[in-house]
């Protein structure tokens, strides 16, 4: 695993996966400083700021290029939504077969560099018995390395 501080873990919903009959096609983020901090910085200023966000599948290496917008319409008084979300993973989740209750797991190297993982529903985010281990919500997780 190459980590460069933290990573995040987020248990996937039925929502997430598409199990609903919703048109999502990728996961909100929450307003969490320890996701935040690992996702590039957005521009601001401007109506739904968004960035592509290319990352490597740490299992086999292969590329998967996400969107990630801040929907701030109602920051700028345009609407009522106020979120961020990571978008564009129906590949990511067709390749891998991802199910309810699986996880997807991101991190950033010190290089600057993003890495995923999807893992099965018995599946845990693994962590060193020096690093700190913060539950952000029903669904997130992060691992905050202290020894890196």
């Amino acid at each position: 695993m190459i980590r460069s501080g933290s990573s995040v873990q987020k248990k996937l919903s039925a929502n997430d996966v598409g199990d609903t009959g919703g048109h999502q096609d990728g996961i909100l983020i929450p307003k969490h400083v320890d996701i935040l901090n690992l996702l590039p910085k957005l521009p601001t200023g401007e109506t739904n700021p968004r960035l592509t966000v290319r990352f490597e599948d740490l299992d086999d290496g292969e590329a998967w290029s996400f969107q990630y917008i801040y929907y701030n319409g109602k920051t700028l008084g345009h609407s009522t939504r106020d979120e961020y979300r990571l978008t564009g993973f129906s590949g990511f989740y067709r390749k891998h077969n991802a199910v309810q209750g699986g996880y997807v797991e991101l991190s950033r190297s010190s290089d600057n560099k993003y890495y995923i993982r999807y893992t099965g529903p018995a599946a845990e985010l693994a962590a060193d018995e020096d690093d700190d281990v913060v539950v952000l919500s029903g669904t997130w997780t992060t691992i905050r390395s202290r020894t890196r």
